[in-house]
């Protein structure tokens, strides 16, 4: 919130999480005012954006980010295999 609204304005954050070809989807979605510009992950902007490129990297998934003045949409694709090979006993 504080991120995607720094001026304390009305937002809206939208989070979906579906099963798709064989692959949890984990969406985040806001209509904030966008990542800085040259934002990159694992970067000094906090503690998150170093944490999520591990727990994505750790779970063999895919990480995608988009975002511009209308908002950011970040999106996890954990694949179902990636999980099974991590957790099997």
């Amino acid at each position: 919130m504080k991120h995607a609204f720094p001026q304390a304005e009305e937002g809206l954050i939208a989070i979906r999480i579906a099963l798709e070809h064989r692959c949890i989807c984990i969406v985040v979605s806001d209509n904030g005012c966008g990542l800085p510009p040259g934002f990159q992950w694992k970067s000094s902007y906090g503690l998150g954006s170093q944490l999520i490129p591990m727990f994505v990297h750790q779970l063999h998934a895919e990480l995608l980010t988009e975002s511009n003045s209308l908002g950011t949409t970040i999106s996890i694709r954990i694949p179902i295999n990636g999980l099974e090979h991590n957790y099997a006993g």
